[in-house]
């Protein structure tokens, strides 16, 4: 029988039963894994398939039984899958340095904006919605220091009514130095 075969190397219960329900009810089975260490080769895997066929005469019940080797194709796949996480560890590490030299970009620019002798305010979108605005220009709008969020005509809107001109689409800039 197989499952003396070895040494009992096949004497497994879980294949044992597949067998018996392929003589008792007909189930075949496809892809039973078997990961077995043999004296001889070492550790193999192999997927086992079965069924039954009948042969006519003499009316016979057989059970076919395959065994394919996987190790190497097994082996190869956890070989690709540790590569690629590593790939993808690489490619994320690359994309956070890179993200980490942009942020360092832009906290230099801030500051240099923030720290320039010129009065400047960067603005956002179509709303003009002010992103950044130094001391120096602050202080010549007077309005306070809480204005990052508010829009240009939020912020001057005695200008929006004295010049009917500034809109989020035109607008006259000046640049003033401090003095």
């Amino acid at each position: 029988s197989l499952f003396k075969l070895g040494n009992n190397q096949w004497n497994i219960p879980r294949l044992r039963q597949l067998l018996e329900d392929i003589g008792s009810k007909n189930m075949p089975f496809h892809d039973f894994e078997v990961e077995h260490t043999f004296p001889a080769i070492g550790i193999k895997t192999m997927l086992l398939n079965a069924h039954r066929i009948v042969q006519p005469l003499p009316k016979e019940e057989l059970i076919v039984l395959t065994i394919i080797d996987i190790t190497a194709t097994r082996r190869l796949a956890v070989e690709i899958e540790v590569k690629e996480k590593k790939v993808l560890e690489l490619k994320l590490l690359e994309g956070e340095k890179i993200r980490k030299v942009i942020e360092d970009s832009n906290k230099r620019f801030s500051m240099m904006l923030m720290n320039s002798q010129f009065a400047l305010a960067v603005f956002k979108g179509k709303q003009m919605v002010l992103s950044m605005a130094n001391d120096s220009i602050k202080e010549i709008w007077g309005k306070g220091d809480d204005l990052e969020g508010k829009t240009l005509l939020e912020i001057l809107p005695e200008q929006a009514q004295a010049d009917r001109s500034i809109s989020p689409v035109r607008m006259n800039t000046t640049i003033r130095q401090k003095t």
